[in-house]
C-alpha cells in the first residue's frame, strides 16, 4: 500500500503509525484483522483528509492495488490479467483473496459481458475499502468502470462492478 500512496506515505505518517502500534519496518508475517482495520481507517483519514471517510477508504483501496502492481509479483501478474480480462479473472477472485487473508470469501457472478456482482463474506465494516480494491483491480485489467456498494449487511457486503 505504501508504494501505491507514493509521496503521501510520508515519514510523519510512518511515525504516527508506529506510535499507534504499527511498525512498518518490522511487520509480523500475519496481522489480526481486528488490529489492522483501525490502521487502515487512520491511513485513509490521514492520507485523504479532504475526503469523507467512505471515499477516503475507497481511494485507499485503489492505492493498495496500485502499490501491489508495483511489486515484482504484481507487475508480472498484472500483464497476464490484462490479457485474460475481467470475465475470466473474476471467477478466480476467491483464490486471489486467499493470497492476502484467511477470513474473506469472495463469490463473483457475471451479470453481463461488462458487469458482475461480487459478494464478500467479511469486510470488517469497511466495504468501501474493498470496493476501492476491486476498482483498482479494474484499472489493472485495463478497464474503465465503477464499483458500487450494493449491500452492506455486516459482516460482508455486495459490490456491483461495471466496466467498458
Amino acid at each position: 500500500m505504501l508504494k501505491g500512496l507514493g509521496p503521501r506515505a510520508t515519514p510523519a505518517l510512518k511515525a504516527q503509525l508506529r506510535l499507534r502500534g504499527l511498525n512498518l519496518d518490522n511487520l509480523p508475517p500475519a496481522f489480526p484483522i481486528e488490529d489492522w482495520t483501525p490502521h487502515l481507517v487512520y491511513i485513509a483519514a490521514t492520507v485523504f483528509p479532504e475526503l469523507p471517510q467512505e471515499q477516503a477508504l475507497y481511494e485507499t483501496g485503489v492505492t493498495f492495488m496500485r502499490g501491489w502492481q508495483q511489486t515484482l509479483m504484481g507487475s508480472a501478474v498484472s500483464q497476464l490479467l490484462r490479457i485474460v480480462g475481467p470475465a475470466r479473472t473474476l471467477p478466480r477472485l476467491e483464490r486471489a483473496f486467499r493470497t492476502s487473508n484467511n477470513f474473506t470469501m469472495a463469490t463473483a457472478t457475471l451479470l453481463s459481458p461488462t458487469s458482475a456482482r461480487v459478494v464478500l463474506s467479511d469486510v470488517h465494516d469497511v466495504p468501501t475499502l474493498w470496493a476501492g480494491v476491486l476498482h483498482g483491480g479494474l484499472h489493472i485489467l485495463g478497464r474503465e468502470g465503477t464499483v458500487d456498494v450494493e449491500d452492506r449487511t455486516p459482516p460482508g457486503c455486495t459490490l456491483l462492478l461495471q466496466w467498458k
